[in-house]
């Protein structure tokens, strides 16, 4: 699923067949197509939340059997998953970050192994953690993802013909809040904006500069000051 809604679908799916929602089907599938956002993809969301509620291990089944396309990674060695992490932080934003990311990590291991000789979970948290801090998925990430082809062959191997795309997303400079949920109110944008995907991905050295028109949102100041606080 990928997000916090499609995820909060799914448990309303299984709460929903465990007997905890007093609504009818009816009702709820109703208020999904009122809400004219994704109606097939939280419809489906919805129904396989049942499904879990019935059956969890048929779920598994499934999952472990779908090939998303996504490129499945599986460190052989410490040094593996660590490189993997770096070269990715290396397309994120640049050889400066991944190098950062290295110290950090290299910090966290010569230290573990003078404190306790032998032992990798400290460096492994540090490893796994402090990337989780530096990718974080902002705009550029969203618009670099959405254009470095993968997205692109996942649309051809699923659809057949010409594909129009709707992007539903709630960019913070220009998002008001949702009177209900007190979230950015998503808004709909055609086809044209995998074209501006393309162009911001280009502008991906401004993240966290003076000149970031989205580094100025509370949630990717906040992004930064984890960072910080973690290399503190």
């Amino acid at each position: 699923m990928g997000d916090s809604i499609a995820t909060n679908i799914f448990m309303l799916g299984y709460a929903w067949q465990k007997g905890l929602i007093p609504l009818t089907l009816e009702s709820i599938t109703q208020a999904i197509h009122l809400n004219k956002v994704a109606i097939e993809s939280n419809l489906r969301t919805f129904h396989w939340g049942r499904v879990a509620a019935h059956d969890l291990d048929a779920i598994k089944t499934v999952i472990d059997a779908v090939d998303t396309g996504a490129t499945r990674f599986k460190a052989e060695t410490l040094d593996d998953a660590i490189n993997y992490r770096a070269d990715f932080l290396k397309g994120y934003q640049n050889g400066r970050l991944a190098k950062r990311y290295r110290a950090l990590v290299a910090f966290a291991r010569k230290a573990e192994e003078k404190a306790r000789p032998g032992s990798t979970a400290l460096t492994q948290a540090v490893m796994r953690n402090y990337f989780k801090l530096l990718a974080y998925k902002d705009e550029y990430e969203v618009a670099r993802l959405y254009t470095s082809g993968d997205f692109e062959k996942r649309i051809s191997a699923q659809f057949e013909g010409d594909v129009r795309l709707k992007f539903h997303m709630s960019p913070p400079i220009f998002s008001r809040p949702d009177p209900l949920t007190g979230r950015p109110k998503k808004s709909e944008f055609g086809p044209w904006m995998f074209k501006g995907f393309k162009l911001l991905a280009k502008f991906k050295a401004l993240r966290g500069t003076p000149f970031d028109p989205f580094g100025y949102a509370d949630e990717r100041k906040m992004e930064r000051r984890l960072i910080k606080d973690y290399e503190a």
